[in-house]
């Protein structure tokens, strides 16, 4: 490889890993925002559900009025179910999103549900709540999802990653396009640029092959 092509490929490589670089924390700032506000969503959830779940812990969870006073207590947005010690269903209400809204998918529960205590929210910027995890659905759909004990075994509380996963998706498209658009133009200066320094070092080569290749004629 010559001088000219080992200038432009270190500093095409150069600039890649800078847009590179660039994107991965853009893109990873985003989802640690998105993934925050959702947690707090969750963490309210989980709050206000459990509240009433100890209020009535004497009373059982299947009858309509109590089911319909913990839908009052947590939007449409989360989902939510109650498992009993054995992991019997005790309450399950799923979330509704699209338009118009419809019931979403019910979460895969995992053979064993990481159960946490509710961590006081600090105010502040948005961060992910290391406690809370990743749950699917046979049809696809992706949950951000958080446990806790309560007194009729364990409350999970889920939200749907749809939105947030196309947001993401979008902003790698995006990324993708920006980078290529802002990269192309350096990389076609420095082609022309190294091209244009390196001129003189071409005439150079070309005018001492010239001299050499006079001479061995010379000498024949």
């Amino acid at each position: 490889m010559n001088l000219r092509r080992r200038l432009i490929v270190a500093m095409a490589l150069f600039l890649v890993i800078g847009l590179a670089v660039t994107d991965i924390v853009i893109y990873s700032a985003v989802r640690s925002y998105l993934y925050g506000r959702l947690d707090v969503v969750l963490g309210g959830a989980q709050d206000n559900a459990s509240r009433y779940l100890v209020h009535v812990a004497h009373r059982r969870l299947t009858s309509s009025e109590e089911e319909h006073a913990l839908d009052d207590r947590i939007g449409p947005e989360v989902y939510v179910l109650v498992l009993a010690p054995g992991g019997r269903t005790i309450v399950s209400r799923p979330s509704a999103s699209g338009s118009p809204p419809n019931p979403d998918p019910t979460p895969i529960l995992p053979r064993s549900i990481r159960v946490s205590r509710l961590v006081p929210r600090k105010r502040g910027p948005y961060r992910p709540n290391p406690n809370d995890f990743i749950l699917k659905s046979s049809k696809g759909v992706h949950y951000r999802a958080a446990a806790m004990a309560v007194p009729q075994g364990i409350l999970l509380s889920a939200v749907p990653l749809t939105s947030t996963d196309d947001t993401l998706a979008s902003l790698l498209r995006t990324e993708l396009v920006v980078s290529v658009a802002v990269g192309a133009p350096p990389c076609l200066l420095a082609l022309w640029t190294v091209g244009r320094g390196l001129r003189p070092l071409d005439d150079l080569g070309r005018t001492a092959g010239a001299t050499a290749s006079r001479d061995l004629t010379r000498r024949r």
